[in-house]
């Protein structure tokens, strides 16, 4: 996304955007212009994942959605105000490969730079406002020990899961990837198999420096798959995570891929046919997706075919509504419990968005 909820989310996307304490000069643009390959969404101020391409309402809470600006820079893990960069590059400090992390595009005067603005426009003096990008809520979704990283459903909170030195292990951030102690969480862990069967009951896991941990037979590199259940601070029950750690060869195998780290402009073929086409292809992508466990990877095309199905009931005479609403509803929980790393939920997400694809006529009538 995800990128993409909770009290720190809407702090950081209120129409009075928070500031940083003060801008870097070195990541100013004197332009005052968005650079290209900027894009637009629009957002909900409560609940960050849900993404839009288009004004409209949060199905969550209604809130009216708002406009924002961001963009995909690369940063080193942890100082991601120390080094930004436009392209792919090395830390200077541990020689680590830069990450991916989506920031928000934002204006700014020179005189009054902790006031800070959502689009370009004129400070006093018909001076132009400045821009920079600063860090954004649930903008960065990078695992820091080489594990999986998911959202917690309480919009504060991240997770990792990660294999090393042979124990499973839980570590915990904030909405900014920031680590956190792991002694307010709980968790019990039961290994699972392929198709995430539990190989035996959950085990409570052992506070550990920095994280929650038990003893592991799988290593790091090997396939492994673990069911994760959590209590957060606050919650009346345990949330359900599910990691499958792939094998060295699977990756290599996935290497070549480039997954976007948030929505980018959709390009809306011309003719309803067309149209069709798209959704069927997100459809099998999706499809892909899920059977490989990348649960963090749906939202891409989840929420494509979303804005592919409601393009369709705009421009096609035949306009199975049922259909289109079952397809725009799935997505958007493919899109909520992929970030999660819910299993069961995504199955179920998929249930309803596959249920309005075998909805879709075969051709579309003009």
């Amino acid at each position: 996304m995800s990128v993409r909820k909770g009290l720190l989310a809407a702090l950081a996307l209120s129409l009075s955007l928070s500031a940083p304490a003060s801008v870097p000069a070195a990541a100013a643009f004197q332009e005052g212009v968005a650079p290209d390959d900027a894009y637009t969404v629009w957002l909900c101020p409560m609940h960050r994942d849900h993404q839009a391409h288009g004004e409209g309402r949060c199905p969550l809470c209604g809130m009216a959605l708002v406009r924002r600006t961001l963009v995909t820079r690369y940063v080193c893990l942890a100082q991601e105000d120390g080094l930004v960069e436009d392209e792919p590059g090395i830390c200077p400090d541990t020689g680590d490969p830069l990450v991916p992390a989506t920031r928000e595009v934002i204006w700014f005067c020179p005189s009054d730079p902790d006031r800070v603005f959502v689009e370009p426009g004129m400070c006093e003096g018909d001076i132009p406002r400045e821009m920079t990008t600063q860090v954004s809520a649930h903008g960065d979704h990078n695992p820091r020990h080489g594990g999986i990283l998911f959202m917690a459903p309480d919009g504060v909170h991240h997770l990792e899961g990660a294999l090393e030195d042979g124990a499973f292990r839980l570590y915990f951030y904030d909405s900014y990837t920031r680590p956190i102690e792991p002694d307010p969480f709980g968790a019990r862990v039961v290994p699972a198999d392929d198709r995430g069967a539990p190989l035996g009951d959950p085990v409570a896991l052992a506070t550990a420096p920095g994280a929650l941990e038990m003893p592991a037979e799988a290593a790091a590199g090997e396939r492994a798959a673990f069911t994760a259940f959590v209590q957060f601070p606050g919650r009346d029950r345990e949330d359900r995570f599910d990691f499958i750690f792939l094998s060295d060869a699977e990756k290599t195998a996935f290497a070549a891929e480039t997954a976007p780290a948030a929505l980018p402009e959709l390009r809306v073929p011309d003719t309803p046919q067309a149209i069709l086409n798209a959704i069927r292809a997100r459809d099998r992508r999706v499809q892909a997706l899920i059977d490989q466990g990348r649960w963090a990877d749906l939202f891409i095309p989840a929420l494509e075919a979303k804005e592919l199905a409601l393009a369709y009931g705009e421009s096609a005479s035949d306009r199975p509504w049922v259909a289109l609403k079952r397809i725009v509803r799935g997505a958007w929980l493919l899109d909520l419990y992929g970030d999660q790393g819910d299993r069961v939920r995504v199955g179920e997400a998929y249930e309803i968005f596959a249920e309005g694809m075998r909805g879709l006529p075969e051709r579309a009538r003009e």
